[in-house]
């Protein structure tokens, strides 16, 4: 015997270039920071790695814009507390 016993392991992705894997990373784990494994990915076109992009974009401003808006409340609860 003189074939690659990993060939069949090797032909499949590591999780993290999985489709699963990569909208794991960009969505509850890494955010922005996972868009290298997407492109890394041979798993999604280049159509869908533009619109996952975009996606990804949109949700990571989108947290920012609510974690800043929450922290601004919190702030201005605590200062009506103080005076009050």
């Amino acid at each position: 015997m003189t074939g690659n016993v990993n060939s069949a392991a090797d032909s499949k992705p590591k999780w993290y270039y999985s489709r699963w894997g990569v909208l794991l990373l960009l969505f509850l784990i890494a955010g922005p920071l996972g868009l290298p494994f997407l492109f890394k990915s041979e798993q999604f076109s280049k159509f869908w790695k533009i619109v996952i992009t975009f996606i990804t974009a949109v949700y990571f401003v989108t947290i920012i814009i609510l974690l800043i808006s929450l922290e601004l409340w919190f702030v201005h609860r605590i200062v009506c507390l103080q005076y009050s």
